[in-house]
């Protein structure tokens, strides 16, 4: 009984240490994945879609442009843990926000979609896995407040 004991405890310690390193909270790179490195995002696009409907607003951000360093900050504060939870289904910000991360060494685009409450989705492109924000709401709105006050209509972009 003692050895089979000892081998329940042991299998038991594993899985909470294993749980403990993969839900942690993390910093914007960890959780973005293998290859983020905040340093060589060069430009940022943003695509701000209505919740009740209207014209889809679009907002693009190079380094050294007003904002940018802004924007980047502010994705950078919270600290983000991975949940296996999936955004609601309603909206509680008056845009779904997609912004895309792009990376100058290595052609990856990265992604950050939102819609307000705590989740959010972040990761490369197509692979984009669900964390829960430390800041909540407050980082998203402060985020779509920045990206508003330099957004155009999508129509009107070039």
């Amino acid at each position: 009984m003692k050895k089979e004991g000892v081998i329940g405890f042991l299998l038991i310690a594993l899985v909470i240490i294993v749980a403990v390193v993969f839900f942690r909270p993390k910093g914007l790179e960890a959780a973005m994945g293998d290859g983020f490195q905040l340093s060589r995002i060069t430009k940022v696009e943003a695509a701000l879609h209505p919740a009740e409907g209207g014209e889809v607003l679009t907002v693009q951000l190079q380094a050294g442009e007003e904002g940018f360093a802004d924007l980047l900050t502010l994705l950078n504060q919270p600290s983000y843990a991975f949940t296996f939870s999936r955004p609601q289904e309603t909206p509680t910000l008056p845009y779904l926000c997609v912004l895309s991360l792009f990376d100058q060494e290595s052609d990856q685009v990265w992604e950050v979609t939102f819609q307000g409450g705590s989740l959010l989705s972040l990761g490369p492109t197509g692979q984009t896995r669900t964390h829960k924000s430390s800041d909540g709401q407050a980082n998203q709105q402060a985020i779509l407040d920045l990206l508003r006050n330099q957004a155009v209509p999508a129509e009107n972009a070039a």
